[in-house]
């Protein structure tokens, strides 16, 4: 729970919270439900076997987060920026489709996190960059 309270605790150079308490409330709400390995947002995030992972679909995260419109819910966690990093990212693949919270933002795990997992978020993150620049 450091990295959140970190998160929580951070000020800009006047002093302010760098990120305000609605900014940081999916994570404080979504952590109980991490996979310990993956990161996948879950209803049984103790599970070994990923295969067994039961991943909440986007409305379901909606209803956990006591929110109306699972869109903008996902549209707005997909954006969602911490320490220029991607929080959240949603993973589709034939009608499936899932949210992870990135690694560097809370880890849940007992053993670092997987260097494909980060990989996946630092993917997202440098594109995000590259195509910044050229606008």
């Amino acid at each position: 729970m450091n990295q959140v309270r970190e998160l929580y605790e951070a000020k800009k150079e006047n002093e302010k919270r760098k990120y305000s308490v609605i900014s940081l409330y999916p994570i404080f709400a979504l952590v109980p439900y991490l996979h310990h390995s993956s990161n996948i947002i879950c209803k049984n995030p103790e599970v070994k076997d990923i295969d067994e992972i039961e991943y909440y679909t986007l409305s379901e995260i909606a209803e956990l987060l006591g929110l109306n419109d699972s869109k903008k819910m996902s549209k707005s966690l997909s954006s969602l920026l911490l320490n220029n990093q991607k929080t959240f990212v949603k993973i589709s693949s034939k009608n499936e489709t899932y949210l992870k919270l990135n690694p560097r933002i809370f880890w849940k795990g007992i053993n670092a996190p997987d260097q494909n997992l980060i990989s996946e978020f630092d993917m997202i993150d440098n594109n995000r960059m590259k195509r910044k620049k050229t606008v």
